[in-house]
C-alpha cells in the first residue's frame, strides 16, 4: 500500500523539479502525502476491493482480504479525509493567493468525488461501490486542476 503510493507519487514529485530549481522540502512532503493518501484511499484499496474474489482465489494478501471490509473501509475514509484536508494546503505551492472560494471548491470536489463514495463503501462493503469510488477518485486530480485553472484565469 505505501509502496504503491510512493510509486504513483514519484512522477508528480519529479515534475516539481522541472519547474522549480530548489523546491521547498516541506512542500514536496505535502505533495507526497496528498498524493499518497489519494492513491491509497481512492485507488489502491478500492481496486483491491473490487478484485477481492479473484485475489482470494490466487491467495493475494490485499488490505480488504487481510484486514476485512470494516477496517479496509475505515482506512479508505481516513485516507480520503486526509486527502481533502491536505488539499487545503496545496495552494502554498503556488505564488498566487487562491483564497477561500478556491478552498470551498476544493472541499466540494473532495466531498463529491472522494468522501461521499468513500462513506458509501464503508457502509455497504459492496464491490460495486468500490468500483464507483475508484472511478470518481480517478477524476479528483483533474477536478482540482480545473478548479485551480479557473481561479488562476480569474
Amino acid at each position: 500500500m505505501l509502496v504503491s503510493g510512493l510509486v504513483k507519487s514519484a512522477g508528480p514529485i519529479a515534475a516539481v523539479f522541472v519547474v522549480a530549481r530548489a523546491p521547498s522540502v516541506k512542500l514536496l512532503l505535502l505533495l507526497l502525502a496528498w498524493l499518497m493518501c489519494w492513491e491509497i484511499g481512492g485507488q489502491n484499496i478500492p481496486a483491491d476491493w473490487n478484485d477481492v474474489e479473484e485475489d482470494r482465489r490466487v491467495g493475494a494478501k490485499t488490505i480488504p482480504l487481510v484486514l476485512g471490509p470494516r477496517v479496509a473501509g475505515a482506512l479508505v475514509v481516513a485516507s480520503l479525509t486526509l486527502t481533502v484536508i491536505l488539499s487545503l494546503f496545496l495552494p502554498r505551492m503556488s505564488p498566487l493567493a487562491l483564497g477561500v472560494p478556491y478552498a470551498a471548491a476544493s472541499v466540494a470536489a473532495g466531498f463529491f468525488l472522494l468522501l461521499l463514495p468513500g462513506f458509501r463503501l464503508l457502509r455497504s462493503h459492496d464491490n460495486r461501490e468500490a468500483a464507483r469510488l475508484f472511478d470518481r477518485a480517478s477524476h479528483y486530480p483533474l477536478a482540482l486542476l480545473a478548479i485551480v485553472s479557473v481561479f488562476v484565469l480569474l
